[in-house]
């Protein structure tokens, strides 16, 4: 398993590296590139507000509307095919982490990237997380950048106290607490 999502509606998604797998009470549907899925292997999956699901692949992201799947990828304008997180956030604009190409992010009608000539930390991006408030968390594998209105406006790295640069997951608690989980323990 790569990766679960529960829908609204209480369907759970499993992402694996068979496909995309649909469990809604006792029923059971599979997902793949026979179904219009760009790749089988699943590493992300985001339900947006219109219930829409966008699943991230290594060879593009696939938004499914209706059961079926409308393809996202460098032709539509990503920087690159290989997608790691997928997170809407308040404002409904997806934002889409690469390996090695930035950060996209698709308003509905166009695509705009941040790299690091933006301010990123790094062009490979891991995590994603919304705050309470209205900021952005990207975790990187050179640590955690800070986005508000599309800009990034702080970076967290071992100087400002993690334990690693490298960033493998980013949560907020209940009181609003960020925690990054890193290749060198939580913080």
């Amino acid at each position: 398993i790569l990766s679960l999502h529960r829908s609204v509606d209480g369907t759970i998604w499993v992402g694996t590296k068979g496909g995309l797998v649909r469990i809604h009470g006792r029923d059971i549907e599979n997902y793949g590139t026979k179904d219009g899925l760009s790749q089988n292997a699943v590493h992300s999956i985001c339900e947006d507000h219109e219930g829409h699901l966008w699943v991230g692949t290594k060879h593009g992201l696939n938004e499914f509307v209706d059961r079926r799947t409308i393809p996202f990828t460098v032709n539509e304008g990503l920087p690159s095919n290989d997608v790691g997180p997928v997170l809407e956030d308040r404002a409904g604009n997806i934002w889409i982490g690469t390996t090695g190409a930035g950060l996209a992010c698709y308003d509905g009608k166009q695509v705009k990237t941040l790299t690091v000539k933006d301010g990123l930390a790094s062009d490979t991006i891991i995590a994603l997380a919304n705050d309470p408030q209205t900021s952005l968390w990207v975790g990187t594998e050179r640590g955690v950048n800070q986005l508000r209105d599309g800009q990034v406006i702080a970076t967290l790295t071992t100087e400002q106290g993690l334990p690693a640069d490298g960033i493998n997951c980013l949560h907020f608690d209940r009181q609003g607490i960020l925690w990054a989980g890193t290749s060198a323990g939580l913080a």
